[in-house]
């Protein structure tokens, strides 16, 4: 398993990376893992690996670890519910992650590896990230936050909280698909709400995988019910909207007026 093809799902935080990563765990030929580059077992490394041997020898490490974090069961679930899917052969190993988007480059260099970026409207990003309990502390004020996250970031290349962060990374999506067609691939996240057996048909021929029943079932479970949980991913019929709404008129304003007539303007 440490030697299989490798495709990893990045996105800023709160642009629908917990979704899209679950809807490839539906398939029976996926291995998942849940934010591996983040996990205390494999951050400072990520952090320190130089060349893209280090690199490939954490891919191939994260496809065989036991970490219940990664693997995302027990009390180390952040959603309220766990997810299991029945598995066959497995084919290939999919991450997902929300920070060390810094790397995509040197990743894409490993001839095992493909990717995906999910973008979502910022404003939705943001809306959402102010309602997230473990992420948004209520003593920090919005306004100080909104562009660069400050507080949350603090200065650390990999995190990606942020309106400017959130630039950085549609960027570097736009820019690898454009330069590697075949091996990376973006997603629209208000896309994948209007079609999502459309948009996931797509990204399993990306990736090389089959269509299975088991997929279809889990996106008309995830697309007809809803939940609460910032951390689910029960879509329901709202999914794409985001509440930007609860959002400053100052801050709708500013977002629009620096996208507009820009090639990231496609995902207001």
């Amino acid at each position: 398993m440490a030697a299989l093809p490798i495709l990893g799902i990045h996105g800023v935080p709160r642009s629908g990376t917990t979704w899209l990563g679950q809807i490839f765990n539906s398939s029976p030929h996926t291995g998942f893992r849940f934010q591996p580059f983040f996990a205390y077992a494999f951050h400072a490394r990520v952090d320190a690996a130089r060349g893209l041997g280090d690199l490939d020898a954490i891919l191939g490490e994260i496809a065989t670890t036991e970490d219940d974090y990664i693997l995302q069961r027990g009390a180390a679930t952040l959603a309220r519910h766990e997810l299991r899917f029945p598995k066959r052969e497995i084919t290939q190993v999919v991450y997902k992650e929300v920070r060390f988007h810094h790397r995509l480059p040197e990743l894409m260099s490993i001839p095992r590896f493909r990717g995906v970026g999910i973008v979502r409207n910022p404003l939705d990003v943001l809306a959402s990230w102010v309602r997230a309990p473990r992420e948004f502390r209520p003593e920090w004020r919005l306004a100080d936050e909104w562009r660069r996250a400050p507080s949350k970031n603090q200065g650390r290349v990999e995190e990606f909280y942020g309106y400017e962060q959130w630039k950085a990374a549609a960027r570097l999506f736009e820019r690898l698909q454009a330069e590697t067609p075949g091996r990376f691939r973006v997603v629209s996240y208000q896309s994948l709400v209007v079609d999502p057996l459309g948009e996931t048909q797509r990204l399993f021929a990306f990736a090389g995988l089959p269509m299975d029943d088991q997929v279809r079932a889990f996106l008309a479970r995830s697309t007809s019910s809803e939940d609460d949980d910032p951390y689910g991913v029960m879509r329901g019929g709202g999914g794409g909207r985001g509440d930007r709404g609860e959002l400053p008129d100052d801050i709708r304003q500013a977002v629009g007026d620096d996208l507009r007539g820009t090639a990231l303007e496609k995902y207001l």
